[in-house]
């Protein structure tokens, strides 16, 4: 039972955009690389007490929601929260989407190289998942042992046909794809732990300047255009 619930959140999960791809992409934009930024922040709590003492908005604002160590605080641990997601992501995400987030690029690229040794080891790994999938207790379903980012795009008979004639043209584009879709839901406990901790993280980076701008927008535009 517990096993049937685990497949059904796995597969609610995946289908619902949680993927190494997706994370891949967040982790090359500026706001993921936040946690370069912790050793500032701390030195600032340690001086936090001072800051305040240079910092008018706080007191022109009415004096804010959260003190400025608060605010710090958030700041800081945010940014670890993104540092642990960044080595989650280095350490669990498979190197063929950390290399190549974007499907269309990934099968581009390797339509292009010709390397017969790369594709010869993919489809050998395709090959094992389906055998995986003919023995109990999977009792030869595709469905019950393959990620739904794969099986809800190919089925096994289209797998094994195209595994069948590898060589034939077309074929190499199905099996690329197989192996993409398939590591998109590999190390899954590490992928919801990564996607959770990016949460929590982006969560805590947005308090400070969500509180900021409820204060300019509450106690200087709104008054300034007579709405309050």
């Amino acid at each position: 039972m517990m096993a049937l619930h685990w497949d059904r959140f796995r597969d609610f999960a995946l289908g619902h955009g949680v993927r190494w791809s997706r994370m891949a992409r967040f982790m090359r934009t500026r706001i993921s690389q936040a946690a370069a930024a912790i050793p500032l922040i701390g030195y600032a709590l340690l001086w936090s007490q001072k800051l305040s003492e240079y910092l008018a908005l706080q007191v022109s604002l009415g004096g804010g929601y959260f003190t400025i160590t608060t605010r710090l605080l958030c700041l800081y641990f945010g940014a670890h929260f993104l540092a642990a997601a960044w080595v989650v992501y280095l350490w669990w995400c498979p190197r063929v989407i950390k290399r190549t987030p974007a499907l269309e690029d990934y099968l581009f690229q390797e339509q292009q190289s010709h390397n017969s040794v790369e594709y010869s080891r993919i489809c050998a790994i395709m090959e094992a998942k389906l055998q995986r999938a003919a023995e109990p207790p999977h009792a030869s379903s595709w469905l019950s042992s393959t990620p739904i980012t794969l099986s809800a795009e190919i089925t096994g008979a289209t797998v094994r046909e195209a595994l069948k004639n590898r060589n034939e043209p077309g074929r190499r584009g199905i099996i690329l794809q197989c192996y993409f879709l398939f590591n998109e839901g590999r190390h899954f406990v590490a992928l919801i732990a990564a996607h959770a901790l990016v949460a929590a993280g982006l969560a805590l980076l947005a308090i400070p300047s969500v509180e900021v701008f409820s204060l300019v927008l509450w106690q200087v535009l709104l008054p300034k255009l007579g709405l309050r």
